[in-house]
């Protein structure tokens, strides 16, 4: 009878023993079978001194063996199987992370299968560029038509064929961003091993900890604590010299993942995230290491076909069925997994577009490398012009692909006042330029400004929160007792009143400001041309404050051209690609667009809380 339901894992001191509740018993033999033996399974992973409280994972380093950095003609000759099943972001990331990858290419086979034509380009430039460095390769193309399943299986061939000890497959969502992950799971010497692997901020990730009764997932009682890392412990831990670049930098300090506390002959390392475990779950896919054995063998060769399942699941349940054990590893942190869920190739740069699903790598790439420098304590912002300041804030591969995106999309206004994208369809100042929701990227651009802009607003004018969080969520940073014209009926009225009142005795003093500013956020690319555009008149923004990001080089892509702030009589003509302007939109920066006299000058204009 299954007890599974009666049973719970306890701990005495620092062991682990199972308690049966309803017999209140403690059992010496425990036994699984049918279902019941993933229940056992995932109890193995504590039981008989496997883990305790005190010292974490017990039986971790059980059969591993070391692989030392001076004799690299003793690792074992393991195939790499890369798998593009669909279009997947920051796939260039992906594919120069597998090349990071520490172990040595002298030693490694690679085994490239790319379903996606979209990617065909990239990929086929890193193969060019990359693969003679490695022992052998075989590229599968869109154009073969091989479905993914039988390229799995062809993987596996192509890894007997080359003699290989280990076939490390490896989908196109899987990062690895430590660049020893294939070296230590070599090392750890076990039938199938996966690296914990998951999307930032999620508990999505690669491995199950139970499967439920129609086989899909379910999530096991230390599933939060695995993927948490609430099983991780600190430890001192005693490395040999040859695995010393594991841990630390080249100048001999500890990299950020490690603290050192003696360096000397041998290295002793206080560091949580050596310990972890090793897990013993029924399911695991997007990246894992299979020792050869499993592989030569007809009864235990994967098989990733099977009653019409997908090949992670065909995978997975054929493996529990025929007892082949799977591990996933948390000792270290290995990597993330990317979310391609509403990847949209049909976009021009699409990776531009994925700063909700995959923010961290949208930063890696697209945010400027000095951006995270403005809030230095010992950093003052550059003040070109009185309260104009100067900011890096993307990466000049983001001004290059947001130029891309515009021109792709082509429909630039023609620079008259006449706009029906505006409601009342009048523009006061126009320019020729894309709005942001004409190529779709408003949403992203909204989020952008809430995240990296705002900071560096708030960072410069002190007392300024541009989000009314009052009136939308009834919250007031600076609270007094009042009442608002809106609930007296008087607010039309009031609004008449600055009208006809206030805004002659305002125009005699800050010239030039009229103030009919639009009622929403205006965010666009604007394309200035000798032939086109070339300047624009003095005005004032709509704007609280107003960003402005030049995406080309002045002197390069184009000449002339920057902004003149006439109250100060003072120009800014030399902003770098992906660094920011801010200043005041209203009253005190009147300014205008310099003439472009040659070339074509971009940027990107939000006019913040109008």
């Amino acid at each position: 009878m299954d007890q599974s339901y009666n049973i719970e894992l306890r701990f005495k001191e620092d062991e682990a023993y199972l308690q049966n509740t309803l017999y209140n018993t403690v059992p010496m033999i425990i036994h699984g079978n049918g279902p019941a033996k993933l229940v056992l399974n995932s109890l193995g992973n504590y039981l008989a001194k496997a883990w305790n409280p005190e010292e974490g994972c017990l039986n971790c380093w059980d059969n591993t063996i070391e692989l030392s950095e001076e004799e690299q003609h003793t690792y074992p000759p393991i195939l790499i199987a890369i798998f593009i099943d669909k279009a997947t972001p920051f796939l260039e990331e992906f594919l120069n992370k597998i090349y990071r990858q520490t172990y040595p290419k002298s030693k490694l086979h690679l085994f490239v299968y790319n379903n996606e034509v979209n990617h065909e380009k990239l990929v086929q430039n890193w193969i060019d560029k990359f693969s003679g460095q490695y022992k052998s390769k075989k590229v599968i193309s869109p154009s073969d038509q091989i479905d993914p399943a039988t390229a799995r299986d062809l993987s596996l061939n192509y890894c007997l064929l080359k003699e290989c000890s280990g076939h490390f497959f490896i989908e196109s969502v899987a990062h690895l961003d430590n660049e020893h992950t294939l070296k230590l799971l070599v090392e750890q010497q076990r039938s199938i091993v996966a690296p914990l692997l998951l999307r930032p901020g999620q508990s999505w990730s690669n491995f199950w900890g139970a499967v439920a009764d129609n086989g899909y997932y379910a999530r096991s009682s230390d599933y939060m604590e695995i993927i948490e890392n609430k099983r991780r412990f600190l430890y001192l831990h005693l490395i040999s010299p040859s695995r010393k670049h594991e841990w630390m930098q080249p100048d001999g300090t500890a990299k950020p993942q490690c603290q050192s506390v003696i360096n000397l002959n041998w290295i002793i390392i206080h560091n949580q995230l050596l310990v972890g475990g090793l897990w013993n779950v029924p399911y695991i896919a997007n990246c894992y290491l299979m020792n050869v054995t499993i592989i030569s063998h007809a009864e235990t060769r994967p098989v990733f076909v099977a009653n019409e399942l997908d090949p992670d699941m065909s995978f997975a349940i054929t493996n529990r069925q025929k007892g082949i054990f799977m591990y996933v590893n948390n000792r270290l942190e290995f990597g993330h997994l990317v979310n391609p869920e509403t990847y949209n190739i049909q976009y021009t740069n699409p990776d531009l577009y994925e700063l909700f699903n995959n923010k961290i790598d949208w930063e890696n790439r697209y945010l400027h490398v000095n951006y995270s420098n403005n809030f230095d304590e010992d950093n003052k912002p550059a003040q070109p012009c009185t309260d104009v300041y100067r900011f890096p804030i993307v990466s000049p591969r983001f001004t290059r692909e947001f130029i891309e995106i515009m021109e792709a999309f082509g429909q630039w206004s023609d620079g008259s006042n006449q706009d029906n994208r505006l409601q009342g369809g009048y523009e006061n100042v126009p320019t020729r330029d894309i709005h942001m929701n004409q190529v779709n990227y408003e949403r992203q651009w909204l989020h952008f400004l809430k995240e990296y802009v705002r900071p560096l607003q708030e960072l410069v004018f002190l007392g300024y929160f541009h989000d009314d969080d009052r009136l939308d969520s009834g919250y007031e940073p600076v609270p007094t007792r009042d009442i608002h014209m809106t609930q007296v009926g008087l607010h039309e009225t009031w609004l008449e009143f600055l009208r006809i009142y206030v805004s002659p005795l305002q125009e005699m003093v800050f010239l030039g400001y009229y103030d009919y500013p639009p009622k929403s956020l205006m965010n666009f690319v604007v394309r200035y041309k000798p032939d086109e555009q070339p300047s624009l008149r003095p005005h004032h923004d709509s704007s609280t404050y107003t960003i402005n990001i030049a995406l080309n080089k002045a002197g390069v892509d184009y000449e002339g051209g920057g902004c003149r702030f006439i109250r100060y009589n003072c120009s800014v003509t030399d902003t770098k690609p992906g660094w920011m302007l801010m200043h005041p939109g209203r009253l005190t920066h009147y300014h205008e667009g310099l003439l472009v006299t040659k070339g074509t000058r971009y940027i990107m204009i939000s006019f913040v809380d109008p």
